[in-house]
Parts: structure tokens; sequence; C-alpha cells
């Protein structure tokens, strides 16, 4: 009878620690796109991504790079040899995400203040097209790009105050366009 009662119980143990070490935590595919004020690519930069738990994870890019992360807000740096440094938070909240960040010409230490433009697309939309929110600045060769994510939302990080002219592509076809003054002060823009 002993035997029996600590077979269930070592067995009750067994469950629940395996029921905790099974339970499926959400996870993103957060894909990086690393550009300079001008919208050229970044040839190679290191992004450093810190949780709330001061658990940091680096990862140096070339241009382009991904990673698989856990649903968590997290500080984000990125440093590339020329640039300005780079210093804000990243939510990631969506199972595909996509983050554009926009360096400036400077020295390496010398951070910027982070600005970003985040924004939704309210009507409905073929999740089977690609869809790009490109920004270009009316005043200089500035453009920035995002692609929209699953849930019809974009946000596009280092974006200096100004003029731009807001576009919407799907597959190539403009769909949408704006005139659009960026003041840096959370800024959200919602597409009908």
């Amino acid at each position: 009878m002993i035997a029996f009662d600590r077979s269930i119980r070592i067995f009750l143990v067994l469950c629940i620690f395996g029921g905790l070490l099974l339970a499926e935590q959400q996870t993103s595919a957060v894909r990086f796109l690393i550009f300079d004020t001008f919208g050229h690519p970044i040839k190679e930069a290191q992004i450093t991504l810190t949780d709330p738990r001061g658990q940091a994870r680096s990862l140096t890019i070339q241009h382009k790079g991904s990673v698989v992360l856990p649903y968590e807000l997290y500080r984000i740096e990125a440093i590339a040899k020329g640039f300005s440094a780079y210093r804000g938070t990243l939510l990631v909240n969506d199972a595909h995400s996509v983050v554009s960040l926009a360096l400036q010409v400077g020295w390496l230490t010398t951070p910027t203040t982070p600005c970003r433009l985040v924004g939704r697309i309210e009507s409905n939309v073929d999740p089977s097209r690609i869809i790009w929110i490109r920004l270009f600045s009316l005043y200089s060769d500035t453009q920035f790009k995002a692609l929209l994510s699953e849930k019809n939302r974009f946000e596009i990080v280092g974006v200096p105050r100004g003029k731009y002219i807001f576009l919407v592509y799907s597959e190539g076809e403009l769909i949408y366009n704006q005139l659009l003054e960026f003041k840096c002060l959370n800024d959200f823009v919602s597409i009908p």
C-alpha cells in the first residue's frame, strides 16, 4: 500500500513537471532589415536584444537577418561601424514580425533619439499578398521601408522628424498614398 501511494505521488510529480516543460510558449520569427537614412542596406550590424529579466541576446546580421524570439518586450540596440547607435524598445507579439531600422551616419557611440512610426491597415487585406509600406522624405533622399505583419500592422523605427510621402504597395501596385508630417510623438497611422 505504501509503495502504491509512493508510485502515485511520483507519477503526479512527473506529470506536473512534464506538463510545465511541455507548456508551449508563443514565439515569433522576427526579421530585421537594417538601412541607412537614405534607404541603402547596411552591410553589417550588431543587434542586442535584452528581455525584462536582463538576459541579452546578440546577433550580427548582413543587412537582413532573422531570429526566433518569445513574445516579450525587449530593449534593442543596433550598432554598425560609421553609424550612430540605435537604442529603443521592441514589442514582439506577432507570429511573424519585420523590424526595419534606419541608422544615421555618425559616431559609433552616439545614441540617436529613437522615433518610430506605427500603423495599421483597417480594411481587409489578402494575407497571401505581400504589402510594403514606404516613406519618402520630401526634402532629402531618405526613404524607409517596412512589411505589413499578419495583423495588418507595421512599424518603422529610426524615422527622423519631417514631411514624408507615405505609400502602400501590394505586389508592386500602389494602393494608397498620403502626405505625412512625422513629429516623433508616438505617431500612429491608420489607413482606411
